[in-house]
């Protein structure tokens, strides 16, 4: 092989081969949408822990895990009906609306959990209300 002549990264022996084939199948956005999906996902996660502090470690990661996985799954669907509520469809790029819908599943992930999470406790059977249901009825 000539010295000038270059080898893309992509036709070298199996550097980023696995990104080119799968931007072949899903485009040339396809790294950046799942950039933006995980960085959607993080941000919407840290920004719930801001809001209401967790009562411990396990309740943090557990509520981070399910922000960060319902982003990735939820972002892009939750981004697109985002963008065409708001009327920015065609004014936005794919990534800002992938962003803002994954930041949107994750937060919406984390508070669904933490109300979900002080329904059950509330009425949950506990050692001051042994039969379950609101401390009022009882």
């Amino acid at each position: 092989m000539a010295r000038n002549q270059r080898i893309s990264s992509v036709d070298a022996l199996g550097d980023n081969t696995i990104i080119a084939s799968l931007s072949g199948w899903f485009g040339e956005a396809f790294p950046m949408l799942w950039l933006a999906k995980v960085l959607g996902a993080l941000m919407g996660s840290i920004v719930s822990l801001a809001y209401v502090m967790p009562r411990g470690r396990r309740e943090a990661l557990s509520r981070l895990l399910v922000g960060v996985v319902t982003g990735l799954i939820f972002g892009g669907t939750a981004g697109v009906k985002l963008a065409d509520t708001m009327g920015l469809l065609g004014k936005i790029s794919t990534f800002e609306f992938t962003l803002m819908g994954a930041t949107l599943a994750s937060l919406s992930a984390w508070w669904g959990l933490g109300a979900l999470q002080r329904v059950l406790e509330r009425w949950s059977p506990s050692d001051d209300n042994p039969k379950g249901g609101s401390a009022r009825e009882t």
